[in-house]
Parts: structure tokens; sequence; C-alpha cells
């Protein structure tokens, strides 16, 4: 009997909760975890670029080097769409966009864009700003 009354109640505040979230609108377990954790996002982000970098020389050391940085292009983008911050989103991008320049020029089809001296700077000094905001975030990028 005591057991039941105690489901019961659990199961009462498991409501009530559950009732008192839907009410200010949280639909999903992302939604309560960016509540208590506002850099889950960037976290994520972070999270995804380690994972492509250490991929990525996984691909280089096995010889796949042909797909490295379109595949790099690829999670940069990925990571950019997982993240809050503007600032570490457009990094992302222009590290991303580098890398197409970059990929296309090595492939040959670099239709009227040029991999410019200034465009190579502005990727490294992209990828430089998410490096330090990741490495003083916690994440490791590789």
């Amino acid at each position: 009997m005591e057991s039941t009354n105690r489901t019961a109640s659990w199961l009462g505040i498991a409501t009530s909760i559950i009732g008192v979230l839907a009410f200010f609108g949280v639909t999903n377990f992302e939604q309560i975890q960016k509540a208590l954790d506002p850099n889950a996002a960037q976290a994520e982000a972070c999270g995804i670029v380690r994972d492509a970098k250490r991929e990525s020389r996984r691909r280089l050391l096995i010889g796949q080097p042909s797909d490295h940085g379109r595949y790099m292009e690829e999670q940069l983008r990925r990571a950019a769409d997982a993240t809050d911050d503007a600032k570490l989103r457009d990094d992302l991008r222009t590290t991303a966009d580098g890398i197409d320049l970059l990929a296309d020029a090595r492939e040959g089809v670099a239709v009227g864009r040029k991999a410019t001296n200034s465009a190579l700077d502005q990727m490294q000094q992209a990828e430089l700003r998410w490096r330090d905001y990741c490495i003083s975030h916690g994440t490791t990028p590789w």
C-alpha cells in the first residue's frame, strides 16, 4: 500500500512538472538543456569540430586526402548551424568558405574564384578565433 502511494505521489509530481514546462512552452529536452546550460550549443559545435578534426586526420593517415577538405567544410558548416553564438558561427563559416575555396582550386573548378592571400588570411584568422573560443570554453579542438 505504501509503495502504491509513493508511486502515485511521484507520478503526480512528474505530471505537474511536465504541465508547468508545457505552460512555459518547453516541448523537448534540448530546450531544458539550453535553459540549464546556455553554453550547451557552443560546446556541441566545438565538439563537432573536434571530432571532425580527428576524423580528418585519420583520413589523411590512411590515404584518403581527396575528401579531407570537403569533409572538414561540411563539418564546420554543421558546427556553425549547431551554435547560438553569432561570432562563433561566423568564424566557423568563414573557415568553411576558405576550405571550400582551397578545395575548388585544388580540383580545378574554381570558376571566377581565386584563393587569394586575403581570403586565406581571413580563413586562418577565423580558425584561430574559433580554436581559442573552444579551448577557453573547455573543448580542445583536437
